[in-house]
């Protein structure tokens, strides 16, 4: 993250217990940070800095080891309220008021905070003396940073008695376009540039003065950097989608995930590792846009198996996860086998077929019929075989009554001959017509 200086506004005066700044020229941006920079004489003590909105500013430096002149520095990361405003900026003293100025800067890229660990990078270098010939000579206390690019300044200030020439930059800063110099009451300025992230130095100031001296203070001190890209984006692992719950109003409503409480972009949206399965997977045939905070899109990415069940069948489609279509296997003919071995019994006297027999519609797949597979046992008995077809759900008719055959007689019938005792009648007597394997012979009477 790299810091701006977007604007400044600053005032001087030497009456009353008040003084305030002119409006910024622009609005104020939200996430920037004002700093007000305040010297004054040692006959005068700061204490309150508040905008125009009635936002207070907190002190994080303040230095009056000077017998003469003192000089503070307060903070104030810009309010809601403050951004797309231009308000002004008061310092309310107490004491006698023998001179004061006030200097205030938006700048952005500064690490948010109201204390002087949270905004300042160490210890400031401090200096102060008095200046009893012209030009006299301004030091700087010394000063290391610990990180480089911060944003590095040089504050100066004095009690007004200068002739406001000599006012040279030091090497490599830029001076605030807002500097006060020259001033009967107090002269204000700062300098700044990017920090090395090691010892620092700046160039000593000459200004020359107009009385027979002049007493100042000088603070050298860098601010620390909002974290880049802000905290780290927090992983969130959802659950996975199951159940009614998931289907309700037929679409997944968009997700936000608040940023971690310190501060940074949106959390990062990640699908679930696992399937999405039931009926959750076939909303309306597509998954709402999941967004993080602020309308960010997510870094969604799809999962890394296709969706199975009866889901992935269903019509419509889930935005940018196309799974697979379903399996289909070609049409598959469910051929009737007759048995291995004939029907016997009752059965056998049907005309010679089952009637009826048809596959079950097809479970698994759509236009893919099941095979009928013939049962492996035979069909005996009397009980009639139910009828298949599925468009009667009845049964078969009965089976027709066994064919009926004559008696016949095996065997001879010996009969005695009327009137003649001993005679025999023999052969046989066969009655009916008989079949191939019948025996015939002949009617026999005694004297044959």
């Amino acid at each position: 993250m790299t810091w701006n200086v977007a604007q400044s506004v600053s005032a001087a005066g030497s009456t009353g217990l008040t003084l305030t700044s002119p409006a910024f020229t622009s609005n104020l941006t939200s996430g920037s940070k004002l700093i007000a920079w305040v010297t004054c004489t040692s006959s005068l003590s700061i204490s309150t800095v508040k905008d125009s909105n009635g936002n207070s500013f907190s002190q994080v430096l303040a230095y009056t080891a000077s017998a003469n002149q003192f000089c503070w520095i307060y903070v104030l990361d810009t309010p809601a309220g403050d951004a797309g405003t231009t308000p002004t900026v008061t310092a309310t003293y107490t004491g006698t008021n023998n001179g004061c100025a006030l200097l205030v800067q938006e700048v952005t890229g500064l690490a948010t905070g109201s204390t002087a660990a949270a905004v300042l990078d160490g210890t400031a270098g401090e200096a102060n003396g008095t200046g009893t010939v012209s030009p006299f000579t301004v030091t700087w206390g010394a000063y290391s940073s610990a990180v480089a690019s911060e944003y590095l300044t040089g504050f100066y200030g004095d009690d007004g008695d200068t002739a406001g020439t000599n006012n040279t930059t030091p090497t490599g800063f830029t001076a605030d376009t807002s500097n006060i110099s020259n001033n009967g009451s107090n002269d204000l300025r700062i300098y700044y540039k990017n920090s090395t992230g090691g010892t620092e130095s700046i160039s000593n100031l000459s200004p020359t003065q107009a009385g027979s001296s002049c007493s100042w203070t000088s603070v050298f001190v860098a601010f620390k950097l909002a974290a880049a890209g802000g905290a780290p984006p927090a992983r969130v692992q959802l659950p996975l989608f199951r159940g009614r719950a998931a289907a309700r109003k037929g679409t997944l409503a968009s997700i936000q995930i608040k940023p971690p409480a310190t501060g940074g972009p949106p959390a990062t949206f990640y699908p679930p590792h696992g399937l999405l399965r039931g009926a959750a997977a076939a909303v309306r045939g597509k998954l709402a846009s999941i967004r993080g905070r602020a309308g960010q899109p997510s870094g969604s990415r799809p999962p890394g198996s296709p969706l199975r069940g009866p889901a992935a069948a269903r019509p419509g489609r889930l935005t940018g996860l196309a799974a697979p279509p379903p399996v289909l296997h070609p049409a598959v003919v469910s051929p009737f086998k007759a048995p291995a071995a004939p029907l016997r019994g009752p059965a056998a006297a049907r005309p010679g077929r089952l009637t009826g027999l048809a596959a079950p519609p097809p479970v698994l797949h759509p236009n893919v019929p099941a095979p009928f597979f013939a049962p492996h046992g035979l069909l005996r008995g009397r009980v009639p075989v139910p009828s298949r077809t599925p468009s009667t759900h009845g049964t078969g008719p009965p089976p027709p009554p066994p064919p009926v055959h004559p008696p016949h007689w095996q065997g001879s019938t010996h009969m005695p001959a009327a009137g003649q005792a001993g005679n025999l009648i023999q052969g046989a007597n066969h009655t009916g017509t008989g079949g191939a394997g019948d025996l015939k012979g002949d009617y026999e009477r005694s004297g044959d």
